[in-house]
């Protein structure tokens, strides 16, 4: 999984290359026979906002829009948290939400990369996979996991 980007030369790479190429995410069946893409490769089917507009330490939410793949519909969320402490992102599987034909799993990710930055003022323009509040800047576009 890379949340703002591309996955690329991951550990089950050969087995998606029939799939979609670049995409930010792979489900891999526990066979190891089966790849099932989460996301394409655009990035402009992301979206990120405070999961409470009014507490921002309750986190942000990013979601990739429903992708469907062999007439199967999925949804990502990721509900992502700051850790300042942390060396590494945590990453962690919640659940898996199914109807027929469509699948919306969540994840929840803690992260030093979800804390507010100060940042420069002006305030730069928005890019992809950063989040402008009144409490601060937050830029994702440094966390990638593999």
């Amino acid at each position: 999984m890379n949340i703002c980007g591309p996955v690329r030369n991951f550990a089950y790479s050969k087995v998606c290359n029939n799939t979609i190429r670049d995409g930010k995410g792979y489900m891999v069946s526990s066979d190891e026979v089966y790849c099932y893409p989460t996301s394409d490769s655009s990035l402009s089917d992301i979206t990120l906002k405070l999961v409470s507009p009014t507490d921002p330490s309750q986190g942000v939410m990013l979601h990739y829009g429903t992708f469907i793949f062999d007439n199967y519909q999925r949804d990502v969320f990721f509900t992502i948290y700051c850790d300042s402490s942390a060396t590494t992102p945590s990453f962690k599987f919640d659940k898996e939400d199914w109807v027929i034909s469509h699948s919306t799993y969540y994840f929840t990710m803690k992260t030093k990369h979800a804390c507010f930055i100060d940042t420069p003022h002006p305030t730069p323009a928005p890019k992809l996979c950063t989040l402008q509040t009144s409490a601060g800047l937050i830029d994702l576009n440094k966390l990638a996991l593999r």
